[in-house]
């Protein structure tokens, strides 16, 4: 380091550090009868192996960490005696010396869990997890898949399931969050439409060699003529599946719902290739189903004209923890007294499972008269919370059916009587009166309806004040459809319908109601702020270009806006703010600052 004299004080102190850096790095063994250390010797080696605990990494291949300084001098110690054995790669050593590569902070932790007092290693240190995106520049990359699960489940909660998709193909972490959270399954389903259901056949095959799960299966048209091992492979990650109108038998039926144990939801629609080719006589002792399916709860045989009692029968035996059924649009090309022996068989079915029952669908079945409301409410203990039927009937003047079952069902949060031409205002009074909870109302084309069914007033029938409650005290009430109901003014919409206390809506169904006009728009722009589906189908006086300008403004978690057929609407100062709102509903910076995630789902229907 340079041809100058030395003190021999320094060379001195020289000597003692050097003795120190090889007693340090030297294992200690308890044989060893060598000379011991001076005291001075001793209180560096304790200060040395202080620091040595306190601090989390040494890099000993940096040559800066070699050099002993004593006062005046510079003096290289071998960096073979400095460095341990198992410390640090090979490799690094003459890299880091040269200054030809920069090595990663990762290389600055200990590779091993060193044992200072007995001078070897104990068991080798991996880095940390969250060390990985360090780069070997020591520079930070961003890593997002190593994201905690439940930060990324945070982030897909806000995003559509289309970009949920797309984001699930980039890394393997991502889809499993995609995929397999199970609120994300059930928005998800696979489709096959007029395709061949076999291993040999594409797309089915690509799917029969997969290796996620396939809980939602829709099935349109498909033949099922060809062996595959799908149902086999993957039957008990199954849990709904849908076939409709497809060309099914019944020996491959069974031998697919033989893998299907964890079936939930069951919808036979339009097959009547299996019914029409299934005969099947009334003996308890052939049964259909040489199986049981407890999980499954939901049973529909919607549109299948060929079934008889004895196959529902069957059915019903077969999940014996059914809670939903849903028999719409059948019987429609039998004879009448069959009708009447296909329902009388049905209400005798469903009062086995009264218990369980939550769900029943009626819609479009014919012979749906006063005295099938009188069998459902003597089912004791049936206690419904979904219901749809089309009642066609006039109301009764005495004992009417329909008046005692709504008075029983008070638990009902979703009604459909789309169609119902018979339901008159006292039917709708008793309605908003005896179920509190209703979520989803729906008397789309129930033309009896008038002011009297949604408005709040006092009646005197045989000497007893009845009182009306308004519609809008149902508190629970989101999803309202009151298209075609001609006989509902524009005051009774404001006043009973729309209330004035602002309160939630999601979704409003006004179509072809000539009756309502622009001042009921300013109300249901300032009363239902949080709208989100909003339908002025055909209601040609409810839309001007002032009222378009009130939607803009106030409703800003609008995502679907339907004004078809609205001819007051100009196109010529109407369009420059639909193109406003759309573009300031697809804006992200815009998005961000108004904290609503579902704004770029903006959808406009003009004619």
């Amino acid at each position: 380091m340079g041809d100058y004299p030395r003190s021999n004080s320094s060379i001195k102190r020289l000597k003692e550090k050097a003795d120190i850096a090889d007693f340090i790095l030297k294992p200690l063994d308890e044989d060893d009868d060598g000379p011991t250390p001076s005291m001075k010797v001793k209180k560096a080696i304790r200060s040395r192996r202080r620091a040595t605990r306190n601090r989390t990494a040494v890099d000993l291949s940096d040559p800066r960490n070699c050099f002993v300084k004593p006062s005046g001098s510079l003096i290289p110690i071998p960096i073979s005696e400095l460095k341990p054995k198992h410390a640090f790669p090979k490799d690094l050593e003459a890299d880091s010396l040269l200054g030809e590569k920069r090595v990663s902070i990762i290389s600055s932790f200990e590779t091993v869990k060193w044992n200072f007092d007995k001078g070897e290693p104990e068991a080798e240190v991996e880095p940390p997890p969250w060390m990985e995106p360090f780069s070997c520049d020591g520079m930070f990359e961003a890593r997002y898949d190593l994201l905690p699960m439940e930060l990324i489940l945070i982030i897909f909660k806000q995003i559509t399931v289309s970009d949920r998709m797309a984001a699930g193909e980039t890394c393997r972490r991502w889809m499993e969050a995609s995929y397999y959270y199970e609120p994300f399954l059930n928005q998800t389903y696979y489709h096959f439409d007029r395709s061949d259901c076999g291993d040999q056949v594409a797309p089915f095959k690509y799917f029969s060699e997969g290796f996620r799960y396939y809980p939602r299966l829709v099935f349109t048209q498909v033949d099922f003529n060809k062996h595959s091992d799908f149902w086999f492979n993957h039957g008990l990650g199954i849990t709904e599946l849908t076939l409709r109108s497809c060309k099914i038998r019944k020996k491959k039926f069974l031998s697919i719902m033989r893998n299907l144990l964890n079936l939930r939801k069951l919808e036979l629609m339009q097959c009547d290739e299996l019914f029409k080719n299934w005969n099947i006589e009334y003996n308890h002792q052939e049964p259909m189903f040489p199986f049981f399916m407890f999980c499954l709860k939901h049973l529909s045989l919607s549109g299948c004209d060929y079934f008889n009692e004895y196959h529902f029968e069957r059915f019903i035996t077969m999940a014996p923890n059914l809670s939903s059924i849903d028999v719409s649009n059948c019987f429609i090309n039998l004879y009448l007294s069959k009708r009447i022996t296909m329902l009388d068989r049905v209400m005798k079915l469903i009062n086995r499972n009264r218990y369980l029952m939550k769900s029943l669908n009626l819609a479009d079945t014919p012979c749906v008269d006063d005295f099938i409301w009188h069998c459902l409410c003597e089912l004791e203990s049936l206690q419904l919370t979904h219901f749809k039927i089309a009642y066609s009937d006039r109301v009764p003047l005495k004992d009417p059916g329909i008046l005692r079952f709504f008075g029983l069902q008070t638990d009902l949060t979703y009604l459909n009587l789309t169609s119902s031409i018979g339901l008159s205002d006292e039917c709708l009074q008793k309605i908003i009166t005896s179920c509190p909870r209703l979520h989803t109302l729906l008397i789309r084309r129930c033309w009896l309806i008038s002011d009297e069914g949604v408005g709040a007033t006092t009646l005197t029938k045989e000497g007893v004040e009845i009182v009306r409650r308004p519609m809008h005290t149902l508190e629970h009430l989101r999803v309202l459809d009151i298209s075609n109901c001609e006989r509902i003014s524009d005051f009774s919409i404001q006043t009973y319908i729309i209330g004035k206390r602002p309160r939630e809506m999601n979704e409003l169904q006004l179509c072809m109601l000539n009756n309502l006009s622009e001042s009921s728009i300013y109300y249901i722009a300032v009363t239902f702020k949080n709208i989100q589906v909003l339908n002025l189908d055909s209601s040609a006086n409810a839309i001007t270009d002032n009222s378009l300008q009130y939607i803009m403004c106030y409703l800003t978690e609008l995502r679907d806006l339907n004004i078809v057929a609205c001819t007051k609407v100009s196109p010529a100062r109407s369009r420059p703010f639909i193109i406003a709102m759309i573009t300031l509903k697809t804006n992200k910076q815009i998005n961000k600052t108004l904290h609503n995630p579902r704004l770029n789902h903006f959808h406009v229907a003009i004619a």
